[in-house]
């Protein structure tokens, strides 16, 4: 692994706070014609590694058996955003990696509605703020 940079270290600490909540998360990335949707706890594998095409820093969080793998290339996020957003039938507690067009890499939402959930949310929220600028 390569050494992570100032703006790199944000986001592996944002991911690593949500890997260790041992929460649930909806999972949500959009690619060019197809959208994937999982919900998981971010774990418990986690990981730093250079990508062998690349050389970028790849942070990975994963399932015991792998069957589920979520890789985030560190550097590629440019601002991480952290919103609630009311719906008919809950409140969506989201964390959004963008990327230097500040379009959407991967939404994060938080799948426990538990108050002590929410409570750890709010707190990070609190620690990071809504608007995370890399």
């Amino acid at each position: 692994m390569g050494e992570l940079t100032e703006p790199e270290q944000k986001v592996y600490d944002l991911l690593r706070e949500i890997h260790d909540s041992g929460y649930p998360f909806r999972v949500v990335v959009v690619g060019k014609g197809a959208i994937l949707e999982t919900t998981s706890v971010l774990g418990p594998k986690v990981s730093i590694a250079q990508s062998p095409t690349t050389g970028a820093n790849l942070m990975t969080l994963a399932s015991e058996d792998q069957s589920f793998e979520y890789h985030v290339q560190l550097s590629a996020v440019s601002k991480m955003v952290m919103v609630s957003k009311e719906t008919p039938k809950k409140v969506l507690r989201i964390v959004r990696l963008l990327n230097a067009d500040g379009d959407s890499m991967s939404s994060l939402i938080l799948a426990d509605e538990s108050e002590k959930a929410i409570e750890w949310y709010e707190g990070i929220l609190a620690k990071y703020g809504n608007d995370i600028q890399l």
